[in-house]
């Protein structure tokens, strides 16, 4: 495998921990962990083709799983992936991500039940 080549492949993924919502930053910085954020801008400054968002705190609400930015998923830890098929697996991926994103119960929500 060439130099660049190699290159390449360390910049297409970024597998991160989130486990702080970003209102939540001073939690964050007092464990020694990130917010959802910070590990995003840490997959920017890499250039990763793809960040996936793990390790989340129990803190997080619905709503605390979202982002603009297209390349990101939210997925859950010690899940497997194969890092030479992540792009075909993209689709499938997000829509892993999309569950979990609606799955997250608000506790306000959870309490009128």
């Amino acid at each position: 495998m060439k130099e660049n080549q190699i290159y390449k492949l360390h910049n297409l993924l970024l597998i991160h921990e989130s486990t702080f919502p970003d209102y939540l930053e001073a939690n964050a910085e007092g464990y020694r962990h990130s917010t959802v954020s910070k590990a995003i801008e840490t997959g920017r400054r890499m250039n990763a083709k793809f960040i996936l968002l793990s390790h989340f705190s129990q803190r997080m609400k619905k709503g605390d799983h979202t982002t603009p930015v297209p390349n990101v998923l939210f997925l859950f830890d010690f899940l497997s992936i194969d890092y030479s098929t992540i792009s075909e697996d993209f689709p499938v991926l997000k829509t892993i991500s999309e569950k979990i994103i609606n799955s997250t119960i608000d506790e306000s929500e959870d309490e009128e039940h």
